[in-house]
């Protein structure tokens, strides 16, 4: 998939369709189901929610130190000779 600042947007675009198609589900059930109006609004605005959180989360500014920390060498940090 395609970088967009240097990440990739499989995640994100996943993310989108799976709650697209969730809310697609809901709709189709609020239609079968009238009596479901009252509990459905809500349960669309906690998906949002959760999309909305999800998407600011993966466009947050990392860091610009761009060091693997899973490579580095700790154990040359620590001074054992004191």
């Amino acid at each position: 998939m395609a970088d967009w600042r240097e990440r990739r947007v499989g995640p994100l675009l996943t993310m989108w369709a799976a709650a697209g198609v969730f809310i697609a589900a809901l709709a189709w059930l609020q239609h079968e189901q009238p009596a479901l109006d009252e509990v459905l609004p809500l349960i669309y605005a906690i998906t949002a929610g959760v999309l909305v959180w999800s998407t600011i989360k993966w466009l947050r500014a990392r860091p610009t130190d761009r060091t693997d920390r899973r490579r580095t060498d700790r154990r040359h940090d620590l001074d054992h000779d004191q």
